[in-house]
């Protein structure tokens, strides 16, 4: 900031304290000299706090003492006292700002954005105040060897309202005026709800302070400043609390209301700026709280969009890794067996014996890398394939599922699993997920039996209104305590330490593809020991099918 331009901004807020002092000493209530409303200490404090940054801040100072010594003098009061008032709002003014910087640094540069500032300002303005009143009052106590109580209390409550709506308003509006330039049109129906906060504004203030002055219905007013600070922006709750902050004192004033009844002026003078200042701090901190909300929620709701951003680009990034592996295992296998058709060829030795033992390693470890790539293309089909649903036949659909499973025991030299299947009924799903969903479910459930213990697998189902509901359940070793729901999450293996293979995506592709035809899918304990899965999807049989799901969501 240049010192020209510091010295023309340190003129325009001269003159603004200039006829804020000259309203304010219209308002003197008594021969104690003092004012009813104050409102200099606002707009002091908009000075000083826009001229922080200032080159000549002495400039401002002197300007302040000047015009406070001036005004006072030139409208009765004694040279004395014009400086104790000086002194006053010198020290009212270094107080607060010091104040500001300590408890919310960067506060008297920029705007309120919560409750906190809302504290903020009014504690610093409360603490300047009172600093102010022990310069003030105290210094006419020492001139006029009369020191009122009341007196202090007027100092207080009116200058801290004065601080809270004028200092609020340029702590705020600056900032909303710039932010505004350009924005949106309000709509019809906003433009009306303003009209009738007027009219409802008006009306209640006439009808408190106007209409039956005798009757105490003043508390009735902040319904209206629940309503503004609730609904309307909060610049627009600061303007509102300073135009009937004006209204309810030039009402007092010209001797109309409720508080004009109150015979002592100290009193009177304390309880109006007592309203004023309540009326101004529910408005603004409904108007800040409101704002806090939206403010996190936006920033919940943008971190939520960053990190299903950079969750999609790691499934993408998986799937596409998935895919370009397959090539080079299969070349991986396909030269293991031939070195093991070699290997098997050479005569018994040392060398030959570890050779074979490391070749059966190396095919072992391509074969759960088959499987995990096998589950990532799987769970990249659940996410992403478009449902195609159609009436099909689960029955026929999961004897196949069990013939391949039977099939693999067999060539596996396992026990044979041995499943009762009772009469399932047609549903309307995608024949080819299901049927993924079912090989999840049973291959599951037979991998994870105790050793030397062949599986007991039962399939049963019953109707659920427009759904079927099935349950599969098995003899195997359970599912740990607590992990009921966290098993159905990508890459969660409930059994880590106990040797089972797995990549731990097998439920979280059966909780997908449920999902995806509008089921559900949960997990529990089978009275007889082992778990039990009870899943649903969409009877073929009823009316009113939710639809299939064909977004590209994620599960967990």
């Amino acid at each position: 900031m240049t010192y020209r331009r510091s010295l023309a901004r340190t003129g325009v807020f001269a003159v603004a304290f200039l006829i804020s002092v000259l309203a304010g000493r219209l308002t003197v209530m008594d021969a104690s000299d003092l004012s009813m409303v104050w409102p200099a200490a606002g707009v002091a404090v908009v000075w000083f706090c826009a001229q922080r940054q200032a080159p000549v801040r002495w400039a401002d100072a002197a300007a302040l003492a000047v015009i406070t010594l001036v005004v006072n003098t030139a409208t009765g009061a004694s040279l004395a006292l014009a400086v104790v008032f000086t002194v006053a709002n010198l020290v009212q003014i270094g107080v607060f700002l010091r104040l500001i910087d300590r408890w919310r640094p960067g506060l008297a540069d920029g705007t309120m954005r919560g409750p906190r500032d809302l504290w903020v300002l009014l504690g610093a303005s409360f603490a300047a105040t009172a600093a102010g009143a022990a310069a003030g009052p105290t210094g006419m106590w020492l001139i006029t060897d009369q020191h009122s109580w009341s007196a202090t209390l007027v100092w207080l409550a009116r200058n801290t309202a004065s601080i809270l709506l004028i200092g609020g308003a340029g702590l705020t509006l600056p900032h909303a005026l710039a932010v505004r330039r350009g924005a949106v049109v309000p709509s019809r129906a906003r433009l009306a709800e303003y009209a009738a906060l007027a009219l409802c504004s008006g009306a209640a203030y006439w009808f408190g302070f106007v209409q039956d002055r005798h009757l105490p219905v003043t508390f009735l007013l902040i319904a209206v400043t629940v309503w503004v600070g609730v609904r309307f922006p909060t610049p627009f709750v600061v303007v509102h609390g300073l135009l009937v902050g004006t209204i309810t004192m030039l009402i007092t004033l010209s001797g109309h209301g409720s508080f004009a009844d109150i015979a002592d002026p100290a009193t009177r003078a304390f309880v109006a700026q007592l309203f004023v200042a309540v009326v101004a701090v529910v408005g603004l901190a409904l108007a800040l709280g409101r704002d806090e909300r939206d403010a996190l929620i936006a920033a919940l709701a943008a971190e939520k969009a960053q990190l299903a951003a950079q969750r999609e680009e790691l499934t993408s990034f998986a799937e596409v890794a998935a895919h370009d592996l397959l090539s080079p295992l299969t070349s991986i296998s396909g030269w293991a067996e031939v070195a093991t058709t070699a290997v098997e060829q050479l005569p018994a030795n040392p060398s030959a014996d570890q050779a074979r033992d490391g070749l059966v390693r190396v095919s072992r470890s391509a074969t759960r890398m088959r499987e995990l790539i096998d589950d990532l293309l799987g769970y990249a089909t659940a996410r992403e394939a478009i449902v195609a649903p159609a009436v099909m036949d689960l029955a026929a659909t999961l004897a196949e599922v069990t013939v391949a499973r039977l099939d693999a025991a067999i060539a596996g030299g396992l026990p044979p699993p041995r499943f009762q299947v009772a009469d399932l009924p047609p549903v309307r799903a995608d024949p080819m997920l299901v049927r993924q969903l079912l090989d999840n479910l049973i291959g599951n459930a037979i991998k994870y039996t105790a050793p030397g213990v062949t599986p007991m697998l039962t399939v049963t189902a019953t109707g659920d209104g427009p759904m079927v509901r099935v349950c599969v359940a098995d003899n195997g070793i359970g599912i740990p305590a607590g992990q009921h729901d966290q098993i159905f999450g990508r890459f969660h293996r409930a059994h880590p330490s106990l040797g089972y293979a797995g990549t731990g995506l097998g439920l979280g592709i059966c909780k997908r593809i449920v999902e995806r035809h509008g089921g559900t899918i949960v997990a529990g304990d089978n009275p007889g020991g082992g778990s039990r899965f009870v899943f649903t999807l969409p009877s073929a049989a009823r009316a009113g099918i939710p639809e299939p799901v064909q977004d590209s969501a994620q599960v967990g």
